[in-house]
Order: structure tokens, then C-alpha cells, then sequence
């Protein structure tokens, strides 16, 4: 788009815009009816465009210009919004994936301990068929976290442009965010697309009323015409050819470009009104959404989960603790966990989107 729009000046530098105009006039001299003779001339001249017309076009360019680097700004941003999202929903999925496949383990050892319990005589049939239960569906649980990978990346593939067979691995973590500096984003938000756009808009809408201006000026013609009549009498003529624009001094572009103009300026200043509310809400989001993450700020993740189930566990095996709740505290500390994990994609996607709403993605 842009290399397209740059192409323009080609066009728009053009000067004299029109080619020299050749006229030739060959035929009889009459005199009542009576050929008396052979007139022959040949003219030629030139437009010279003197309304200013060459300037306006180029500004005209410019703004087509400036508004296509705009709205590959726009697009760009949009794809790297995108391709941000997916990336963080790779990196949540994956650490499901690697939740999930934590409490397959656990369901497989409580399983194995209930087997024991029975084999000693210290559990019942329902306490081991409750423990099968709860491993198959952990099972089904991992199974469901990798189609989750399997689908973040095939949405990954197909907005980096990649083959469905194209291998690869997401490196990262969800606890490393992007690094947002407010100030300078709120500052920086009048800069995005969507506003350059608008500003190019109103720029173009000035040139149309340049262009409109020049149009509107006599268009003179400058030339030379000679004349040869009877084969002996010569004329050489100096031309000059001026329009008046009488009935169509192009009123109806200028009309257009005032229009055009009021409307652009009008977009524009609602547009800027709601980058920034679109920059402040996202900014007030992503503050609430790092609280709601910072309140796991104890919890120390998988390994404090292994540890606590772990010791769980062993009761279990000792006799010190029942089935149920073994399985009452294993749901609460995967919940727990699984709630951290959504939680910081929450946080990683808000960020994400305060440096869309800024037009400030890297």
C-alpha cells in the first residue's frame, strides 16, 4: 500500500501536465465558389498549468502517503495484538498441560495408596473406586490440556503464516510480563493508527481544496501558428489561449474537499477523545488484574503444591487422614494453582492490550 501510494508522485510531479498540441490545416482558398488557390498552416502549443495545480497534487500525495503508512500501522499493531494473545494462551496452555500432567501423578499415587489401604484392610470397595474415578478423570483432564497446546499452536501457525506440519516450542514463562511505562504510553497513544489516519484524511481533504483552487484558474495556452497561402505569402503568429471558468470553476471538488475536511476534523477529535479512555481503561484493568495475581504472591507454585500433597499423601498411607479429604484438599490445591496460572494470563493479556490501546506494541 504504501509503495503503491509513493508511486503516485511519479503522477502528481508531472510538469507541464498536458503534451504540446500540433495543428495542421491544409485546403482550398475559395473565391465565389472558385478554387483560387492552397492554404496551408501548421500550429503549435503548449498548457502550462500556472494554477499551482503540480503542488497541490504532491500534496495530495503526501497525505495518500501518510495514510497508508497509517493503516499498515493500524494492521501491523493488530496482528502483533494477536499474535501476542496467542502467545500467552501457548505459554497458559502449556502450564496447564504441565498441571494437569502433576495431577495425573497424584491421582496415579492415590490410587496406588488406596490399592495398599485395601490390600491391609483399611479401606472399603467406594473409597477405591472413588480413587479409579478420580484418576481417570485426571487422566481426561491431561488429555484436554494437550488438545488446548495442539490448538494454541495451529492459531499460532496460521498468524505467523507457518506450514500445519511446522514444529516448534514455546520458550517463556506467564511470571515474565511486558515491560509498560505508562507515562510515556499516555503520552504517546495520539500517535496511534487509527488517529494518523484520520490526521492524513483531513491533510488530504486540504489538498483536494488546494487542487480545487488551481482548477479554478484560467488555464492559459502559449504557441506559435504559420501560415502559408498561394505558395508566396507567409504568416508567422504568436498564440495565446486563456479558458474562463465561467460555469465550472470546480466548485464541486472544493465542495467535496470542505466536506470532507469537517468530517475528518470531526473523527479526529472524537477518535483522540476515546484513545484516551480506551488507554485509561486499559491501564485501571491491568492494574486490578496485577492485583488479583499478586494476591497468589504466598502460594509458590507447582513445587509447593507437590510438597503439600506429598505430606498429604502420607497421612493417607499412615492412616492419619480419610479419602475424602485427601481428595478435598488435592482439588484445592490444583484449583488453587490452576486459578494462579489464569490468573497471570488475565494480567499478561491486559498488558497486551495497554500497549495496543497506545498503538505501542513492540
Amino acid at each position: 500500500m504504501v509503495r503503491e501510494a509513493e508511486a503516485g508522485r511519479v503522477e502528481a510531479s508531472i510538469f507541464p501536465r498536458h503534451n504540446p498540441l500540433l495543428e495542421l490545416e491544409l485546403g482550398p482558398r475559395l473565391i465565389a465558389d472558385d478554387p483560387q488557390g492552397v492554404v496551408f498552416s501548421v500550429g503549435l502549443s503548449q498548457n502550462l498549468d500556472l494554477g499551482g495545480g503540480a503542488s497541490a497534487r504532491l500534496k495530495r500525495v503526501d497525505a495518500l502517503v501518510d495514510l497508508a503508512h497509517a493503516d499498515a500501522d493500524t494492521a501491523m499493531q493488530k496482528t502483533l495484538r494477536a499474535v501476542g494473545h496467542a502467545t500467552y494462551r501457548g505459554l497458559w496452555a502449556q502450564e496447564r498441560l504441565a498441571l494437569a500432567e502433576e495431577a495425573e501423578r497424584i491421582a496415579r499415587s492415590v490410587l496406588g495408596a488406596t490399592k495398599k489401604r485395601i490390600d491391609a484392610g483399611d479401606a472399603t470397595a467406594l473409597e477405591l473406586n472413588v480413587s479409579k474415578g478420580a484418576f481417570a478423570r485426571a487422566v481426561a483432564d491431561r488429555t484436554s490440556a494437550e488438545a488446548t497446546v495442539e490448538q494454541s499452536k495451529g492459531e499460532l501457525r496460521a498468524l505467523l503464516g507457518l506450514s500445519s506440519t511446522a514444529s516448534f516450542v514455546l520458550k517463556g514463562s506467564l511470571a515474565h510480563g511486558l515491560k509498560v511505562d505508562l507515562t510515556s504510553l499516555k503520552k504517546g497513544a495520539q500517535g496511534r493508527g487509527e488517529l494518523l489516519a484520520l490526521a492524513a484524511d483531513v491533510a488530504l481533504a486540504e489538498a483536494d481544496s488546494d487542487l480545487a483552487g488551481a482548477l479554478a484558474a484560467p488555464q492559459m495556452s502559449f504557441g506559435a501558428r504559420y501560415e502559408l497561402e498561394d505558395t508566396s505569402q507567409h504568416t508567422i503568429l504568436g498564440t495565446l489561449t486563456m479558458t474562463l471558468p465561467i460555469f465550472d470553476h470546480a466548485q464541486g471538488l472544493a465542495a467535496q474537499a470542505e466536506a470532507k475536511a469537517a468530517r475528518a476534523k470531526v473523527e479526529l477529535a472524537a477518535q483522540k477523545s476515546q484513545v484516551d479512555a480506551e488507554v485509561e481503561t486499559a491501564t485501571r484493568v491491568a492494574a486490578k488484574r496485577a492485583e488479583a495475581s499478586d494476591a497468589f504472591a504466598e502460594a509458590k507454585g507447582v513445587e509447593s503444591l507437590e510438597q503439600n500433597l506429598a505430606l498429604d499423601i502420607k497421612g493417607y498411607q499412615a492412616g492419619e487422614s480419610g479419602l475424602s479429604d485427601l481428595l478435598l484438599v488435592r482439588r484445592e490445591l490444583l484449583e488453587t494453582e490452576a486459578s494462579r496460572i489464569d490468573r497471570l494470563l488475565e494480567l499478561r493479556s491486559a498488558e497486551i492490550d495497554v500497549l495496543y490501546a497506545a498503538g505501542r506494541l513492540p
